[in-house]
């Protein structure tokens, strides 16, 4: 298995997640939110390292080299941290509604959730060429990740 085609499974594999952590928020009764936390706490972590470890370099070049970038590599690393600070937010948000639930935690939540939702559609709306050709196999069309030096 190769690099690319390691993301695309972890990218997949975060989707599925994301559908079943909103479907048992919708559908699971608040005395009984085990399934949505567990589903939650594991989104979480699986975007984190995907987010943070598995693109640490991606993330150190961003950081240092923001002003040298294209204004498409800024705009997508500015909707790659909308997308991971929503998911932080929900995760911490969500975390803390376990304590005792209140109104604001639970607007923050629902908002940190929508904001993921845009952000991750906004997201695959624009890397859909490289995960259709990464599907496909044809690695050789999919957009390669060129580090600016």
């Amino acid at each position: 298995m190769n690099k690319k085609t390691l993301f695309l499974g972890i990218d997949l594999f975060l989707l599925f997640q994301l559908v079943i952590v909103i479907f048992t928020g919708i559908v699971e009764h608040h005395p009984m939110p085990t399934m949505h936390a567990a589903m939650g706490l594991g989104l979480i972590t699986t975007a984190c390292i995907h987010g943070v470890v598995l693109h640490w370099r991606w993330v150190g070049v961003a950081l240092q080299r923001y002003q040298q970038m294209s204004g498409a590599a800024r705009s997508n690393a500015k909707l790659v941290l909308v997308l991971f600070s929503g998911y932080i937010l929900c995760g911490i948000t969500g975390l803390a509604m376990s304590k005792g639930p209140s109104h604001l935690l639970r607007h923050l939540h629902h908002l940190s959730i929508l904001t993921v939702i845009v952000a991750q559609s906004i997201h695959l709306a624009r890397h859909w060429k490289w995960i259709w050709a990464t599907l496909m196999g044809t690695p050789g069309k999919a957009a390669e990740v060129r580090v600016v030096k």
